[in-house]
């Protein structure tokens, strides 16, 4: 890192921690930046921040894997909860045959974009995913499979997402039951974060 930092104007290094700090003059990129020593890490395309037509739809996305089977071990917690899913890019075909005995419609990885501008509700394990549907205006779940950080969970809650710490079928019932009104304020357009670093070199 010095000699990156002695051999280039600008370096820019994304925070491991809310503890994290520059040592050698970087700039860092961090969730929660209030200052102007560092810079949002959260970005997301400016595709969700437009406007789209809403079609009430659940929509579950895990992640573009699920090498473990976790869907297909959870199977109760998608009985009777009138979810589609959205398939990811690393889906095997004969898992996709297991997963239509549970969803009734299953969408592929190349609807992504618009399938999350156009659900109302988002069920996800995908922290970029959750970001993106809460800034398109979607009511979003999140299922915490993966431990997130505390500062990821307070990000979450700023943007009024609903935290499920598994496949609780029980307490995501309970949830779907309150209305949540949803901020959008946090999180900054790509195009204004990648502004802030070509303004720096």
């Amino acid at each position: 890192m010095v000699k990156y930092c002695s051999d280039f104007k600008e370096v820019f290094r994304f925070a491991q921690s809310s503890e994290d700090k520059s040592i050698h003059g970087e700039t860092m990129l961090r969730i929660n930046c209030d200052d102007t020593e560092c810079i949002s890490s959260i970005i997301v395309d400016d595709v969700y921040f437009e406007e789209h037509k809403k079609e009430e739809r659940t929509l579950f996305f895990l992640g573009d894997s699920d090498a473990d089977k976790i869907i297909l071990n959870n199977a109760d917690f998608f009985k009777d909860n009138n979810m589609e899913l959205l398939l990811g890019h690393y889906f095997y075909v004969k898992y996709e045959d297991d997963l239509a005995k549970i969803f009734n419609t299953l969408y592929e990885p190349e609807e992504y974009t618009d399938l999350i501008c156009s659900s109302s509700r988002v069920v996800t394990a995908s922290f970029q995913t959750a970001l993106e549907a809460s800034v398109s205006g979607a009511e979003v779940l999140f299922i915490d499979i993966n431990k997130i950080s505390n500062e990821e969970k307070e990000l979450l809650k700023l943007l009024k997402v609903m935290l499920i710490i598994s496949f609780d079928k029980h307490e995501y019932q309970q949830i779907i039951i309150e209305d949540v009104l949803r901020i959008t304020t946090t999180v900054g357009r790509s195009d204004t974060i990648v502004t802030k670093i070509i303004n720096r070199l």
